[in-house]
């Protein structure tokens, strides 16, 4: 599904609206460039809607990653993480601030008896209409001035929250929680850096300071996908925003996250996607 950017583009209005349930800012600036450095207060979910060709991010870590953004692309980023990006050129994005209890009680419905407290995991380069979809609706409805329209926000913002704990949440578990969650971000975050790497379990147990055994449960506990399942996730993303923001043959596309055999990256992502890469670029 293709969202039409360009003509929201026209639409929208730069600045912040101030709703019940959520803040909305729309930044468009012709500065050639910029440097953003920040600690995420409430829970930020935005998007480009124009491309970004030149830009890199570092989430919670000091590796950066270099990453073009297409219109569309969109990040998931948690209370309290620190990151910082930087991107030559025009900027035009739209963020969308979730407050804590709205997230918490979405997540308190889908985390039911499991004992587990829910935990957004960070994203960046994200392929996902349906945010996008969301956020833009969500930003416009907060521009107009009457009772129907504040209901109508409401409604999209719940709906919101429900989608990015549904997409992006995962359980941790209270018995060892705090060190639990930090040594599994850890391994997260090395998961992003290095997803053209070959990635082991071994390898990233070391990076969390755990046993491999103790490590994959650990793991799967809090993301729901045993570490192999969640790589090729990653990586298949990952290989989304690339198709989508870049014409590189696909074969260098495999390549980049992390396959070097183009048959068998088309395989994973026809199980993953539903369609090969080739037909997934023709549809954009």
């Amino acid at each position: 599904m293709r969202i039409p950017l360009e003509l929201y583009r026209d639409e929208l209005v730069p600045g912040v609206t101030d709703g019940h349930a959520a803040t909305t800012t729309y930044i468009r600036s012709t500065a050639e460039g910029g440097d953003s450095r920040a600690t995420v207060g409430e829970l930020m979910v935005g998007f480009v809607l124009a491309p970004v060709l030149q830009h890199e991010t570092r989430l919670g870590c000091d590796r950066w990653w270099e990453l073009p953004l297409d219109a569309g692309t969109a990040w998931v980023l948690p209370t309290g993480l620190e990151f910082q990006c930087r991107w030559d050129g025009p900027s035009d994005f739209l963020n969308v601030h979730l407050p804590a209890d709205l997230v918490n009680s979405v997540a308190n419905g889908r985390q039911g008896d499991s004992g587990g407290e829910m935990a957004i995991v960070p994203r960046h380069g994200l392929t996902d209409p349906t945010l996008v979809q969301l956020l833009l609706n969500i930003h416009s409805a907060g521009t107009a001035n009457d009772d129907t329209a504040a209901i109508y926000r409401d409604t999209l913002t719940q709906a919101l929250a429900a989608h990015v704990v549904r997409q992006y949440g995962a359980l941790n578990f209270p018995r060892d929680a705090s060190q639990a969650d930090e040594r599994i971000v850890r391994a997260i975050a090395y998961i992003h850096d290095y997803l053209s790497q070959p990635l082991d379990l071994k390898t990233l147990a070391g990076v969390a300071l755990m046993s491999p055994y103790h490590f994959a449960k650990a793991f799967k506990a809090s993301t729901s996908l045993p570490p192999h399942q969640f790589i090729i996730r990653e990586r298949i993303e990952r290989a989304k925003t690339l198709l989508t923001a870049s014409r590189a043959p696909i074969s260098e596309v495999a390549a980049l996250v992390g396959y070097q055999t183009p048959s068998r990256f088309s395989q994973l992502f026809k199980r993953q996607v539903g369609i090969t890469p080739g037909e997934f670029r023709r549809q954009l």
